[in-house]
C-alpha cells in the first residue's frame, strides 16, 4: 500500500490539469473539464469526476494544493471547496490546501518575495507581489476583456486575418463552418487552438506583422501597471504558460523590454503538488 500522495491541480476556464506523486515518486497525469468555479455546473462535475479519481489511489494520506479559478474572488469558495474535498475524498490523514489562482501562482513562483508573474496559456495574467507581499493583478479578466498575449488572442486574431481575405483559409473548415464553432460551440477552445499558426504568418503578412506587435503592446501595458504600482521595486519577472514556452518570438521581445527575466516551463499543477 502506498504510504501517502501528492496532488496539485490547476484549474483554469478550459480546462483542470491533476498531477499525483505517488509513494514511489512516480507521477500520474490527467486533465478533466474546467475548473472556473464561476462556471457553476461544469465546476462542480469536474471536482466530482476529481474526486472519484483520488480515491482510485490506494494510500493511506494526501497533501494536496490546488488552485482555482475565480476562487479568491468569491467569498466563500474557498471553503466550500476544501470542505467537499475533506467530506469526499477517503484519506485517513487529508491536508488540503484551496488557492485563488494569483495565490497559486504567487506562490509557486515567487516563493514570499517580491516579483512580477506573467501567465500566458489560452488565457494570461500579469500579477505582482511587494516586499510586504500585497498582490496587484493586472488582466486577467478573461477572453471577453482582455487576457492580452494569450492563445485565445492570438488565436482569434488568425481567424480574424482569414475573414478579412489576408491569408488563405487553411484550417480545414469553411468560413461558415469556423462561424458555427465560434458561436454555437466551445468558442475559446476553438480560437485558441489556432495560436500556433498565428504565429507562421506574421513574417508573411504585413497585417499579421502589425496584429502581433499590437497585441505586444497591450501586453506591455500590463507590465507597466503592474510595475508601478511596485514602484519598480521588484527581483524578478517569471514568464509561464504554453504561449512562452512555445512562441520565443514572443517571449523574446519581453525579455528585451524588461530585465531580470525568468522563464519557467515546469506545469503549475507539478509545482503545486512539489509544494
Amino acid at each position: 500500500m502506498e504510504d501517502k500522495i501528492k496532488v496539485g491541480i490547476d484549474g483554469g476556464g478550459t480546462k483542470t490539469a491533476v498531477i499525483v506523486i505517488d509513494d514511489n515518486n512516480i507521477i500520474h497525469k490527467r486533465n478533466f473539464g474546467p475548473g472556473n468555479y464561476l462556471d457553476t455546473i461544469n465546476f462542480k462535475n469536474t471536482l466530482e469526476e476529481i474526486i472519484v479519481y483520488l480515491n482510485s489511489f490506494k494510500s493511506d494520506d494526501i497533501i494536496l494544493n490546488a488552485g482555482f479559478a475565480a476562487v479568491l474572488e468569491q467569498r466563500h469558495a474557498k471553503n466550500e471547496i476544501k470542505d467537499r474535498l475533506n467530506n469526499r475524498l477517503k484519506f485517513d490523514s487529508q491536508r488540503i490546501n484551496i488557492y485563488g489562482d494569483s495565490e497559486a501562482l504567487i506562490n509557486v513562483f515567487l516563493n514570499g518575495n517580491a516579483g512580477i508573474i506573467y501567465i500566458s496559456g489560452t488565457g494570461s495574467v500579469c500579477l505582482g507581489q511587494n516586499k510586504n507581499r500585497k498582490i496587484f493583478r493586472s488582466g486577467g479578466n478573461g477572453y471577453l476583456i482582455d487576457d492580452f498575449g494569450s492563445g485565445y488572442r492570438f488565436g482569434r486574431l488568425y481567424l480574424k486575418l482569414i475573414f478579412e481575405n489576408q491569408i488563405d483559409n487553411r484550417t480545414g473548415y469553411s468560413k461558415d463552418e469556423i462561424l458555427k464553432k465560434i458561436y454555437t460551440e466551445n468558442p475559446k477552445k476553438f480560437i485558441s487552438n489556432w495560436a500556433p499558426e498565428f504565429f507562421d504568418v506574421i513574417f508573411k503578412s504585413a497585417i499579421a506583422n502589425k496584429y502581433f506587435h499590437d497585441e505586444v503592446s497591450k501586453v506591455y501595458s500590463l507590465f507597466d501597471r503592474v510595475i508601478e504600482n511596485l514602484r519598480g521595486d521588484y527581483d524578478k519577472i517569471v514568464l509561464h504558460g504554453s504561449v512562452i514556452s512555445n512562441q520565443t518570438i514572443f517571449s523574446d521581445l519581453i525579455k528585451t523590454k524588461y530585465k531580470n527575466i525568468h522563464i519557467n516551463n515546469e506545469s503549475l499543477e507539478l509545482l503545486l503538488a512539489k509544494l
